[in-house]
């Protein structure tokens, strides 16, 4: 429902979104993040780097956790996790981690389908729920697709000289156009 009305304001991108997946049975703890991280399933993709990761512990002079956590990525990371020890924070004496994912520029298409948003993450959000994984589509490859976005693009790159070649041409935009597009797209576009 929130997606429908989003579309209808014409809003086709959530600046940041978090997705989180709760385990209350011991399966999906920090140990667990930690030993996903060392084998690379935290990667988003098989180019470029792996993220880098770190991990905070702190306990009172009894033992009692305070915080505890396993994170991968940071702040301003497009995506950035948080594996923590959510009964240490609420000071509750159970099993209660949680694995949560700050995803940001998404598109608002993840409201449709957030358990398979989450699966399409990476390896390790799809071995912890138990949905079919949807990709999640970065900002670069969803800008390809928009046609407001290859607008935006084509005024940042190119904009200035177009608008010096229709000065040229007396702002004859159809010669400005018959000069630019080849004779097959032109055939295409009739």
């Amino acid at each position: 429902r929130l997606h429908w009305w989003l579309q209808l304001l014409d809003c086709n991108r959530l600046s940041r979104i978090d997705l989180a997946v709760d385990d209350f049975h011991g399966l999906f703890g920090r140990d667990y993040a930690k030993k996903a991280y060392a084998d690379d399933a935290f990667r988003t993709s098989d180019k470029g780097r792996s993220p880098s990761a770190g991990e905070r512990y702190f306990a009172e002079a009894s033992g009692k956790v305070i915080n505890e956590s396993f994170e991968v990525g940071n702040r301003s990371s497009r995506i950035y996790w948080r594996i923590y020890n959510k009964a240490a924070q609420l000071g509750l004496d159970m099993f209660w981690f949680r694995s949560e994912c700050e995803l940001k520029d998404m598109t608002v298409d993840v409201l449709l389908n957030i358990s398979g948003y989450f699966a399409g993450i990476c390896a390790y959000s799809a071995s912890i729920v138990a949905s079919s994984p949807v990709k999640v589509v970065t900002k670069k490859k969803q800008v390809a697709l928009d046609m407001h976005g290859r607008i935006r693009w084509a005024r940042r790159q190119v904009g200035r000289t177009l608008a010096d070649i229709a000065k040229y041409l007396d702002g004859d935009l159809e010669k400005v156009f018959g000069l630019l597009i080849s004779e097959e797209t032109q055939g295409d576009l009739l």
